[in-house]
């Protein structure tokens, strides 16, 4: 443990030498792909515009304690999975606890909150998927690993009306999976079915996603048996085997792991911009004797909704007092609006 502490003292120096007054990050995550001896170890540094982040994986409550304890106070926030549970101890497999209950209590100097990491890579297969292929309407997707992480992406294609492919080593539940997601899909015209193995569900398929927890089984076979040029995507490691990737690479066909670079980004700057929304912009309040919301206060009837409590800059509506704007005004809004209105102008050009 004390080489991974130097590890995580080296990272964090790294990202504050380089933060200049940014804010800095520590994720405390797990995986479902253990490590050998289920050693924890450092995840790579990720520098941002407005924010810098180091991070490690954790597989068991001694593990998850003793870095929490190390690292609070050595940034401004401490990031953790909400979706993972670990070993409560190494020598009983068994017995796991999440990992919000262990380190909850241990974060007092920094900031804690927390996100989904298979969420993250979800969106960033997504992502990454249309940025390559553009529209997804019709393609044929094959996904081998439908656990969590396979299944939000099964429905983020499968509503994006691609025809999905699911394998898993138990079909009755891979198929009682692609029931439960067919009857989520909203957009009512892609379809989604459980294969019985890998290679029938690459068939003909544009997109292969591997998401096992490290066990390769998309083959040669698999490849074989796709579209002439598949995009290929593994969302953890090992989904593919050497020999798939090798036959792969001799056709010209690149097969990508998944960087969730952008999406990571994209939530620790919501949980930013939440921050900021909450202390400043979020409530209700008169102004000039004008009622006004803001920041997601849901409006009563008559209430104006703004930008901004703290210094509003532009109206949105008059509140219908259902979560709604008023498509009707009446003159008691009319004047409301006159007034805040005034209020707006007089605020903005005060010399």
């Amino acid at each position: 443990m004390n080489a991974l502490l130097n590890c995580i003292q080296k990272n964090i120096d790294m990202i504050r030498k380089g933060s200049e007054g940014r804010p800095s990050f520590y994720v405390i995550s797990s995986t479902a792909k253990i490590s050998p001896g289920y050693n924890a170890y450092c995840t790579p540094n990720r520098f941002f515009n407005c924010f810098e982040s180091a991070g490690c994986i954790v597989f068991s409550r001694k593990q998850a304690e003793e870095i929490a304890a190390f690292v609070d106070g050595m940034v401004d926030y401490v990031l953790v999975d909400a979706e993972k549970s670990v070993l409560t101890d190494i020598a009983e497999p068994a017995s796991r606890v999440p990992l919000v209950k262990i380190i909850e209590g241990l974060i007092n100097k920094s900031k804690l909150c927390f996100f989904k990491p298979n969420d993250i890579t979800a969106d960033a297969v997504w992502h990454f998927s249309v940025n390559i292929l553009g529209s997804l309407i019709n393609k044929k997707v094959a996904i081998a690993g439908a656990g969590n992480v396979g299944s939000k992406v099964a429905l983020k294609f499968l509503e994006s009306g691609c025809h999905v492919s699911i394998y898993r080593r138990n079909i009755e539940t891979a198929k009682y999976i692609a029931r439960a997601l067919s009857m989520l899909n909203s957009l009512a015209y892609g379809t989604i079915e459980a294969g019985g193995n890998p290679v029938e569900i690459c068939e003909n398929a544009d997109i292969i996603v591997g998401a096992t927890p490290g066990v390769p089984v998309i083959d040669v076979e698999c490849i074989k048996a796709a579209s002439a040029h598949p995009l290929c995507i593994d969302t953890g490691k090992d989904s593919f085997c050497p020999s798939a990737i090798e036959y792969a690479s001799s056709r010209n066909i690149e097969v990508f792991r998944t960087d969730i670079t952008a999406t990571l980004e994209g939530v620790i700057s919501s949980i930013l911009r939440e921050e900021l929304i909450s202390k400043l912009h979020r409530g209700r309040k008169l102004i000039d004797g004008v009622p006004v919301v803001s920041g997601g206060v849901l409006g009563r009837v008559g209430d104006i909704i703004v930008d901004s409590l703290l210094k509003p800059c532009h109206i949105y509506g008059v509140a219908d007092g259902c979560g709604d704007l008023k498509q009707n005004l009446d003159e008691k809004d009319e004047k409301s609006l006159s007034i805040l209105i005034k209020h707006i102008e007089k605020d903005t050009y005060k010399p």
